[in-house]
C-alpha cells in the first residue's frame, strides 16, 4: 500500500511537474502575466488531471496488465509539453526587452538541451523502447545518469538567468557547459572501466586516491580547455585592446583620452551607452564623447553616494535602481552597469560608466578585464599628459621671470650712468 501512494505521489508531481513548466514558459522572465496566454493557464489544472491519470494507468502492470504503450504514451505526451513549451517560449521572446530577450534566450537553450536530455533518460530507464529487432541500443546506466545531469546542470542555468537582470551572450555558457562535458565524459568513463576490471586488486582507500587525483587533473584540463576557447573567442576583443592602448600612448590631450574611454568602446563592444567623467576642479565632468547620456547628469560631486567605491581604484558593479534618484543615470537599456576608475595609488583622474551590450546582453569577465586595463594605461596618460602642461607652465614662468629680472637690471644700469 506505500508503495502504491508512493507510485501515486509520484505521478501526481510529475504531472504539476509538467503544468508548471507550461506556466513557467508564459510568465518567464519576470512573471507577468499575458492576455493571449490566459485561456492555457487555465486549462492547465486539466492537463496535470489527465496526465496524472496517464502515469498513474501506467502502474497498472502492478496488477497484471499490460501497460508499455501506455508508458510509452506518458513518457512521449513529456516530449509533446516540451515542444509546447519551447514554441510558447519561441512566440514570446519577440515581445521582450532586448535584456528580457537574451534571458529568454538562456531559458530556451536550457530547455531546448535539457527537456529532451530528461526524457530520453526516463525512456531508456522505464521503458524496453530502445530494445528493437535490429538489437538492444538501451543506454547504459552511467549514460542515462549522465543525461539525467545534463538536465540537472540546465535547470541551474535556466535558474540563473531568472536570478540575473541581465545575462551575457548564451554562447559564453554554453560554450564552458560543452568544455566540461568533454572533459568529463572520456575521463570519467575510462575509469570506470578501470575500477570494474580491477575491483579486486586494490583497496578501498588506493581507488579514493586514484579517484582525488584524477579529479585534480579533469579540473586543470578542463581550465587549460576554457583558456585556450577564450583565447580563441576573444580574438576581436584583443585586437580592440591593443589599437586602444596604442592609441591612448599617442593622445596629446585630456579631450582625446575621454574620447578612447567612451566612444570607442560604445562604438566598437556595441554598447548601449557609455561616458568619462574627467575630474576638473572639485567634480567629477562629463566629457563631450560621451553616448546614450542625452538629459542624464553631467557632472558628479565626489561626495555622491553612487561614487563612494571609487576610493578602492577598482571597476565596480552599479546598482540596478536608485532609490534616491539624485545620481540621475539615464534609464532603460542605457543605463550603466560598470564603473571603471582611471586612477594609480595616489589619484582618481577619471571614471567611465558602461551600459551593457545594446544587444541586451551584459558586459562578460573578458570585456571588464579589458576596460579595467584601458583605464589603466588612461591614467598614466592623464598623469603624463598634466605633468607635460605643468613643465609647460613652469618653463614659461621661468621665461618671464627671466625677461622680468633682466629687464630690472637694464634699467637699474641705465639709473646709474
Amino acid at each position: 500500500a506505500l508503495l502504491l501512494a508512493q507510485f501515486l505521489a509520484g505521478s501526481i508531481a510529475q504531472a504539476v511537474g509538467y503544468a508548471g513548466l507550461l506556466l513557467f514558459v508564459i510568465r518567464a522572465p519576470g512573471n507577468r502575466e499575458e492576455a493571449r496566454w490566459r485561456p492555457l493557464e487555465r486549462a492547465l489544472p486539466w492537463i496535470a488531471l489527465a496526465y496524472t491519470l496517464l502515469l498513474a494507468a501506467s502502474y497498472g502492470s502492478l496488477f497484471g496488465f499490460r501497460t508499455e504503450t501506455i508508458t510509452r504514451l506518458g513518457i512521449f505526451a513529456g516530449f509533446l509539453v516540451a515542444a509546447a513549451a519551447l514554441a510558447i517560449l519561441f512566440a514570446r521572446r519577440k515581445t521582450q526587452s532586448p535584456e528580457d530577450y537574451q534571458r529568454m534566450r538562456w531559458v530556451i537553450w536550457g530547455c531546448s538541451i535539457g527537456l529532451p536530455a530528461f526524457l530520453l533518460a526516463e525512456l531508456a530507464s522505464e521503458t524496453a523502447f530502445f530494445e528493437t529487432r535490429w538489437g538492444d541500443f538501451t543506454p547504459r546506466e552511467d549514460v542515462i545518469g549522465l543525461l539525467y545531469l545534463v538536465n540537472g546542470v540546465l535547470c541551474l542555468f535556466v535558474f540563473e538567468a531568472l536570478r540575473r537582470p541581465r545575462v551575457v551572450s548564451v554562447m559564453i555558457p554554453l560554450r564552458r557547459v560543452t568544455i566540461l562535458g568533454l572533459c568529463l565524459s572520456l575521463p570519467v568513463l575510462l575509469l570506470h572501466e578501470a575500477v570494474g576490471s580491477m575491483q579486486g586488486y586494490l583497496p578501498g582507500w588506493a581507488w579514493l586516491l586514484i579517484g582525488a587525483i584524477a579529479i585534480f587533473f579533469i579540473t586543470r584540463l578542463h581550465e587549460g580547455a576554457v583558456h585556450l576557447a577564450d583565447r580563441h573567442f576573444n580574438r576581436a576583443l584583443d585586437s580592440i585592446e591593443e589599437n586602444l592602448t596604442r592609441a591612448l600612448l599617442k593622445a596629446k590631450e585630456l579631450a582625446e583620452i575621454d574620447r578612447i574611454l567612451a566612444h570607442e568602446p560604445f562604438e566598437r563592444l556595441k554598447l548601449a551607452s557609455a561616458a568619462a567623467f574627467r575630474r576638473a576642479g572639485r567634480n567629477y565632468v562629463r566629457g563631450a564623447s560621451a553616448k546614450g547620456w542625452g538629459g542624464a547628469a553631467e557632472s558628479f560631486p565626489p561626495e555622491t553616494p553612487l561614487l563612494e567605491p571609487l576610493a578602492a581604484g577598482r571597476p565596480f558593479a552599479l546598482p540596478d535602481r536608485d532609490d534616491a534618484g539624485a545620481t540621475r543615470l539615464p534609464k532603460g537599456l542605457a543605463r550603466p552597469v560598470l564603473a571603471v576608475p582611471a586612477a594609480n595609488p595616489l589619484r582618481c583622474y577619471a571614471v567611465s560608466f558602461y551600459g551593457p551590450h545594446a544587444s541586451g546582453t551584459d558586459l562578460d569577465d573578458n570585456e571588464r578585464a579589458m576596460l579595467e586595463r584601458l583605464a589603466a594605461n588612461a591614467a598614466t596618460m592623464y598623469a603624463e599628459i598634466e605633468n607635460d602642461a605643468l613643465r609647460a607652465e613652469i618653463r614659461r614662468l621661468k621665461r618671464q621671470l627671466k625677461n622680468a629680472t633682466s629687464g630690472g637690471e637694464t634699467a637699474l644700469v641705465e639709473k646709474d650712468s
